[in-house]
Order: structure tokens, then C-alpha cells, then sequence
């Protein structure tokens, strides 16, 4: 196997461990889970509490205000759409919350949601509770992989419009990037494809994954069809836990209220002014997006993305050399995440390759069986991040084979160790 060299990015790579808090021997592969925010960000941060504890009355009332509106600013502006359409919320789950449990009051019984069988697990959870109180049916349309191409995800929108009457068809879920396994959505050609027939059709879609590991272009995705999109800034944009953005396409606004309605909030407060304030909490977090924003810029974003995808397409192609075995899709489907099968079908070996990687190496990956495999077969995603190089993949490699031949120790294995989507 030959290793690339990255000399075109010599400010990536170990060296940038330095700008995040990690404990010296912890090598951070599962970026994906939690995401990792940098020390400056960390410091702009306290700043903000400071500012926040110093003067209570005037930071609630005026200043996070004025901070939190050029935030949405500027977030506006790096995801392509109108200020006055973007909401800060919390996480994937409070936007995609925020968004069915408005649109559940236009569903009745024999209506129809959709979701791919990729989905998050909080999408799915959500949408069966919604179902089990308004009497409308939850549509799971199966996209099986390893995939071939964004073809097969094309496939899934039509054999949906195949499946269940049209004119019952009202929602459709979708992820951008989806999360295990990690490969990148096709959105505007299954977008066309379901509003050619169902002009209707609301497309909500959860970006977890997206902001910052992928450009993200609202416009486009408006110009498809799509009216919602909810993505985290804590995973991929290096802003604190606690930060996401909820897209509305303007003529879809009416109704949509955060999940906690404030003193401020609805029935008189606008789109933005109801998710503004939700009551008295930390508001330091969306206040701090704009240093993320800066981290960002200082190290270049588009290379930040190129050297995260190059280093995930090399490290996919590292492990498959050295376990034989193969990727969940082509390179051109994943940005910064991998899936890479295990070299063993047992399922004891693989729950040991999660415990010996956490109790004895000071590493965390996640693995999982791939639902519909006969036989079961066993994967990883792997993370790449800026702070990461080939080395640390390779580590992994050389890791799990040494795993692989030595007698399982059943006592020592941790529980849940197998993540079954």
C-alpha cells in the first residue's frame, strides 16, 4: 500500500492537537459522535459568561440579542440563505422537534410520513411518537448498503412513491450526511424526484452531520423543493455543545415554534424572536459561534474540508488494504467519515475490539452490524479531523488485527459495545 504524502497541507495534522483539550495519549477518531471545540473557543466562550454574570439584566435583555442576531448573520451568509429565515436551537433534535411537532397538526389518520431506514434513531423515535398520537403511518423505506452510488438512493425516493398513495404522502425525512453508516445524500436529485410527483410533499431534512464537513447551500437546496433543514455547529464547525441552526423556508414559517414556548415567544413573537429567547439558560454557546467562525477562517475552510475528506478517502483505502475488505460507498459519497467492514463476522471479537480499544488504548470507535447482512457482517466509522493523520488510521488497523488473534476475554467486555442502526 502506498502512503500519500499531504505536503500541501503541512498546518493540518498532529500539530494541531496543540489547539484542542484532549489528554496527551487520547486519540479523538469518533469526531463524529461529539466534536471537539478548539481552546480559543473555549476562551471566547468564558468571555461571554463573564459578560453574562457581570451584568445579568443588561446581557438577557440587549446584549446576547445583539450578539445572537450576528451570529445568524454571519451563519446566514455560510450556509446561503436569508438571515431572517435561520434560528439557533440547541442540537438536531430540538430543530427536528420543533419542526414535526408543528407539521403533525396537518396529518391525520391514513397519512403518510417517510423515512429512509438510514435515519437517525431521534428522527425515528420522534416521528413513531407523533404517529401513535395523531393516527398518521410511518413509511420506513429501506436503503440497503454498502450502496453503489448516489443511484440507490434515488431508487429508494421512487420505489417510495410506488409504496404508499400519493396523494397521502405529506412529509418526507431525510439526513444529508447520515450517521452510521456515514455517506452523503443525493438531496437535490431525491428532492426533484418526490416533488415532480408530490409538489406538496414537505422535505424536512437533518444536516447533524453537515455544517462544517460539507459546503452547505440553502439556496439550492430551496430551488429543489426542500422548506427545513437542521444542522449542529458542535460536531463539524468547532463551536461549543449546545449549538445548531433550524432553517425555514420563509412561506413555511407560520406555526414553527420552539419546543418551549417563552414569555416572549408565541402567538405574537415573529419566527426569529420565539427562538431567541426560550427562557432563562446558557446563551453563551450561540453567542460563541462566531469564534468557531474565525478558527475556521484563520485555517482556511475549504481546507479544512479538503484535508479532512483526503485523509478519510486514505484511511478507507489503508484499512481495506490491510483487513481486505472493503467501504460502505464510493469515495465520492463520504466527506470526513469512513465505514470500513471488520476483518471477522464474530460478533464476540467485535465486541472486544470496542472494550480493548476504550479500557486499554484510550481510544473510542464506534462499530456496528449492518442491518440485512446474511451473514452479519461488522463495521467502523472512523473520523478524520484536522488534529488526526494516516498514522492514527493505521494504528487502528494494526490494533484491531493484533485484537482479532488473541482469545476473547469475556469477563472484561463493556455493554453496549455493538451499535445496531
Amino acid at each position: 500500500f502506498r502512503l500519500f504524502v499531504m505536503a500541501e497541507n503541512v498546518n493540518f495534522g498532529h500539530v494541531r492537537r496543540a489547539d484542542f483539550s484532549f489528554a496527551p495519549d487520547y486519540v479523538n477518531i469518533n469526531h463524529g459522535s461529539f466534536g471537539a471545540t478548539p481552546k480559543v473557543v473555549a476562551e471566547a466562550q468564558r468571555g461571554h459568561t463573564a459578560a453574562m454574570e457581570a451584568k445579568p439584566d443588561a446581557w438577557f435583555r440587549r446584549d446576547y440579542k445583539t450578539e445572537v442576531n450576528m451570529v445568524r448573520e454571519r451563519l446566514a451568509s455560510y450556509i446561503h440563505a436569508p438571515a431572517d429565515d435561520v434560528v439557533l436551537v440547541e442540537n438536531a433534535s430540538s430543530g427536528v422537534n420543533a419542526v414535526l411537532r408543528a407539521l403533525q397538526y396537518t396529518l391525520g389518520s391514513g397519512d403518510v410520513v417517510a423515512v429512509l431506514s438510514s435515519a437517525y434513531p431521534m428522527v425515528r423515535n420522534t416521528l413513531d411518537y407523533l404517529a401513535k398520537m395523531k393516527g398518521f403511518s410511518v413509511e420506513v423505506v429501506d436503503v440497503q448498503f454498502p450502496v453503489a452510488g448516489e443511484a440507490d438512493f434515488v431508487a429508494a425516493a421512487e420505489k417510495l412513491l410506488e409504496s404508499v398513495p400519493v396523494d397521502k404522502l405529506k412529509i418526507f425525512m431525510v439526513s444529508h450526511i447520515t450517521s452510521i453508516p456515514a455517506v452523503v445524500v443525493p438531496l437535490t436529485a431525491m428532492a426533484t424526484v418526490l416533488k415532480a410527483r408530490v409538489p406538496s410533499l414537505h422535505i424536512v431534512v437533518d444536516g447533524a452531520h453537515a455544517l462544517g464537513q460539507i459546503p452547505v447551500n440553502l439556496t439550492q437546496l430551496e430551488a429543489a423543493g426542500i422548506e427545513y433543514y437542521v444542522a449542529t455547529g458542535y460536531k463539524w464547525l468547532y463551536s461549543p455543545k449546545g449549538t445548531a441552526f433550524l432553517w425555514v423556508s420563509k412561506k413555511s414559517q407560520e406555526g414553527i415554534v420552539p419546543t418551549i414556548v417563552s414569555a416572549e415567544g408565541f402567538p405574537s413573537a415573529s419566527f426569529i424572536d420565539c427562538f431567541t429567547y426560550t427562557g432563562t439558560r446558557d446563551y453563551t454557546p450561540y453567542c460563541t459561534m462566531d469564534a468557531a467562525f474565525d478558527y475556521r477562517a484563520a485555517l482556511g475552510d475549504s481546507a479544512i474540508m479538503d484535508y479532512m475528506h483526503r485523509l478519510a478517502t486514505q484511511g478507507g483505502q489503508l484499512l481495506t488494504s490491510m483487513w481486505k475488505t472493503e467501504v460502505i460507498a464510493p469515495e465520492r459519497m463520504y466527506a470526513a467519515m469512513v465505514d470500513v467492514r471488520l476483518p471477522t463476522v464474530d460478533s464476540d471479537k467485535v465486541s472486544e475490539i470496542s472494550t480493548v480499544f476504550e479500557t486499554e488504548h484510550n481510544m473510542f470507535i464506534v462499530v456496528y452490524q449492518l442491518k440485512g447482512s446474511d451473514p452479519p457482517t461488522f463495521w467502523t466509522r472512523l473520523s478524520a479531523q484536522i488534529y488526526l493523520e494516516l498514522s492514527d488510521f493505521e494504528k487502528v488497523g494494526r490494533l484491531v488485527l493484533e485484537i482479532i488473534d488473541r482469545p476473547v476475554d469475556k469477563a472484561n467486555v463493556l455493554e453496549p459495545v455493538i451499535i445496531k442502526p
